[in-house]
């Protein structure tokens, strides 16, 4: 098992608390355009708080992301209905795992829950 760090950092479009986060649609990850690892098994993507603290946990072993391509890696992240992280700017992380198990952190960033 090995993880790979090396990460595209992305800003979400804020939301606000209480209200529908979109979530991610069709989402996908490729190298170069050619794909050498395993079918996509598991992708988490967790929020944390400026302390570290985890706020949010979505996975697709919860059903809160689908993988709806495991060889071609898509994925889709589906709406959070109420959004209820605190008001602030919150971290994230994407963490994928192939059916090998090589866990893969591509893609991080940020979300700003406003008022």
């Amino acid at each position: 098992m090995s993880c790979d760090s090396a990460q595209a950092s992305v800003t979400l479009t804020s939301v606000p608390y209480g209200a529908t986060w979109s979530g991610l649609t069709q989402g996908s990850v490729t190298s170069t355009g050619t794909w050498t690892y395993d079918p996509l098994d598991a992708v988490t993507m967790v929020f944390t708080d400026t302390s570290g603290n985890v706020g949010l946990t979505l996975s697709s072993a919860a059903g809160t992301i689908t993988i709806d391509d495991a060889a071609a890696w898509e994925f889709t992240v589906l709406p959070v209905t109420p959004m209820t992280l605190a008001v602030g700017t919150w971290s994230w992380v994407l963490t994928f795992t192939d059916d090998a198990g090589i866990i893969k952190k591509w893609v991080a960033g940020t979300i700003r829950i406003t008022k």
